[in-house]
C-alpha cells in the first residue's frame, strides 16, 4: 500500500519516473522465478506467490487510485502527458534515420557510459562530456558492477540481478531517444537510476570496510578501516564539491544567455524614461529565453518580441521606446536604422563578458521627456 502511495504520488512528478512501474513489474516477476531448483525465498513457495500476488494488486491499485486525476487529463484529446516522450521515441518532430534495433543498442551504450567515459554533452544540464561520476566513485561503481555479477553466477543472488537490470531499465527514458539520439545519453532522463547506481557504488566500499575488520580486529584496527574508507568519501566529496560548486557554474554562466541583465535593462527603462509596454526584443535565434526576461523586467508574462521586419508595421506611437538588440543580429540592426532615423545604439556592457552585451536601441519620443539620464552600465 505504502508503494502503491508513493509511486502514484510520484508519478505527478518529472516524466523520468513513469518507467519505475515497469521496473516493479520486473522485480516482482524476478522475484517470483527461482534460480535455483529449491526455493531461495518466501516468494517462491505456493503461499508465497499467492502473497506477492496480492500485494502486487494492492500496490497497483493504489497507484490507480492516486493517479487518476493526472490520468484523466492525461486522456485528454489536446493533452501534452506524452507529448515529450513520444517526440522523442517517434517521428512527431524529427525522423527516425536509420535502424531503430541498432540505434537502441548504440543508445545503451553511449548510456552505460556516461558513468565513467563520456557523459551528457548539454551545458544546462552538467559539465559537457564529463562522466557523471567523479573516479572515485566511477571506480567503485565499475567495481560493484563486477561484484554483483560475480554474485549473480555464483550464488545465484536475485538480488544483485535485479540491481543490474534496473539500470538499464531505468536509462530507458533516455535510451529511447530514437529520433534524437544525440540527446542521449541525459543525466535529467536517466536521474531514475541515481539510488541504484549509487547503491552498486556503495557495496564495495561495504566490502572493504568488512575486510579491513577481518585483517585487524583490534580497535586500532576498526578505527582504521573507518578511517580508510572515510577518506575515499572525503576525496569524493571534495571532488563532486569543485564539479558542483566551482566548474560547473562557471560554464554555466559562460553558456547560459544574460537574461536577467536583459530584463534589468528594460525594468529600468520602463522606470525611468518610458514604460515596458514600449520595450521590446528584436528576435534572434538561440538567445536569451524572452519568458525569463520579462519576470526580471518585473511582469510575468510579458513577451514582447518582434522581427526584424515587424517594426515597419508598428503603430505610430509618440511615446519613448527601448528595442533590444542582440549584437550579432545584422538584420535587426539594419532594420532599426532604416525604420527609425531618430535612434541611437548604444552598448551594454555585461557582468559576465563581452560575449554576453547586448545593445539598446532608444527612440525619442514626441512627447515631453524627464531629465533623468538612463544608466547604461549594470
Amino acid at each position: 500500500l505504502l508503494a502503491g502511495l508513493f509511486l502514484g504520488a510520484g508519478l505527478y512528478g518529472y516524466s523520468t519516473i513513469r518507467v519505475l512501474p515497469v521496473v516493479m513489474l520486473v522485480a516482482i516477476v524476478w522475484l517470483a522465478v527461482p534460480l535455483r531448483r529449491a526455493a531461495q525465498n518466501a516468494y517462491q513457495t505456493k503461499a508465497g506467490l499467492r502473497q506477492l500476488l496480492a500485494n502486487t494488486v494492492l500496490m497497483f491499485a493504489t497507484t490507480a487510485v492516486v493517479f487518476l486525476p493526472l490520468y484523466r487529463y492525461a486522456t485528454e484529446p489536446d493533452s501534452y502527458f506524452w507529448y515529450r516522450s513520444i517526440s522523442r521515441l517517434g517521428e512527431t518532430e524529427a525522423t527516425v534515420n536509420g535502424s531503430v534495433a541498432q540505434i537502441f543498442l548504440r543508445n545503451n551504450w553511449n548510456a552505460l557510459r556516461m558513468f565513467n567515459w563520456k557523459g551528457d554533452a548539454v551545458w544546462v544540464n552538467t559539465i559537457p562530456g564529463l562522466p557523471v561520476l567523479d573516479m572515485i566513485t566511477g571506480a567503485l561503481f565499475i567495481f560493484g558492477v563486477l561484484y554483483l555479477l560475480l554474485r549473480l553466477f555464483t550464488r545465484r543472488d536475485q538480488v544483485a540481478g535485479l540491481l543490474l537490470m534496473s539500470v538499464p531499465v531505468l536509462l530507458l527514458p533516455s535510451t529511447l531517444a530514437f529520433a534524437f539520439p544525440d540527446e542521449n545519453p541525459s543525466v535529467v532522463r536517466a536521474a531514475g537510476a541515481i539510488p541504484v547506481v549509487m547503491l552498486i557504488a556503495a557495496y564495495p566500499l561495504w566490502l572493504l570496510l568488512r575486510r579491513l575488520r577481518e585483517l585487524w580486529p583490534t580497535p586500532n584496527g576498526r578505527r582504521g578501516s573507518l578511517l580508510a574508507v572515510g577518506g575515499l568519501l572525503a576525496v569524493a566529496g571534495l571532488m563532486n564539491q569543485t564539479l558542483y560548486f566551482v566548474r560547473y557554474p562557471a560554464q554555466y554562466l559562460g553558456s547560459a544567455q544574460n537574461a536577467s541583465e536583459i530584463g534589468a535593462a528594460a525594468r529600468a527603462y520602463a522606470a525611468s524614461l518610458g514604460s515596458l509596454d514600449r520595450v521590446y526584443l528584436c528576435l534572434h535565434p538561440h538567445w536569451a529565453d524572452t519568458r525569463a526576461v520579462g519576470i526580471y523586467a518585473g511582469q510575468v508574462g510579458w513577451e514582447q518580441v518582434l522581427a526584424a521586419a515587424d517594426f515597419a508595421a508598428l503603430p505610430a506611437d509618440p511615446r519613448p521606446m527601448l528595442v533590444i538588440v542582440n549584437p550579432r543580429s545584422t538584420e535587426c540592426v539594419a532594420a532599426l536604422r532604416q525604420t527609425y532615423a531618430a535612434g541611437v545604439f548604444e552598448t551594454y556592457h555585461s557582468a559576465r563578458g563581452g560575449q554576453h552585451d547586448f545593445l539598446l536601441f532608444t527612440v525619442p519620443g514626441t512627447q515631453a521627456q524627464p531629465d533623468e539620464q538612463f544608466l547604461m552600465e549594470p
